[in-house]
């Protein structure tokens, strides 16, 4: 389910020395990572568009990985309070849609989100992940 690649996934005769164009396409949410099997005559195994010459049977596979990307969580004031999912560093696969909550320490209420949140205003929300991004919860005195 990560991608396609052409020529077509099965088995492809050739002659010998003919230079292949193989192309690997990722599908949405997916990233090309490499060609692995027989790869001694592939030109460039990181390149999704390559080419493989034939010198014998030869197996070839397109590798694909989900995209991820990094969810920063972060508060404004550090005594104000904290967050769910905690602060610092989340790794989730693109397209993810997070749920986020702000809870404030005694003293204190939240504010708003800062950063690309479905409602800013509400301390229990949600992002969607689809680039590295940074949420910041802040709290106030009231």
């Amino acid at each position: 389910g990560g991608g396609t690649t052409t020529p077509a996934a099965g088995v492809h005769t050739y002659d010998n020395g003919t230079v292949v164009d193989i192309t690997a396409t990722p599908a949405d949410g997916y990233e090309f990572v490499n060609w692995t099997g027989d790869t001694g005559t592939v030109a460039n195994v990181n390149l999704a568009a390559t080419t493989v010459t034939m010198t014998a049977d030869i197996s070839l596979t397109a590798n694909f990985a989900v995209i991820q990307y990094n969810l920063t969580m972060a508060v404004n004031d550090a005594d104000g309070g904290t967050t769910n999912p905690a602060i610092g560093v989340h790794t989730y696969d693109t397209g993810t849609v997070v749920d986020i909550t702000a809870t404030p320490a005694d003293g204190y209420e939240f504010d708003s989100w800062t950063g690309a949140v479905a409602d800013p205003n509400s301390a229990t929300t949600t992002v969607t992940v689809t680039a590295d991004i940074t949420v910041t919860a802040n709290f106030v005195i009231p």
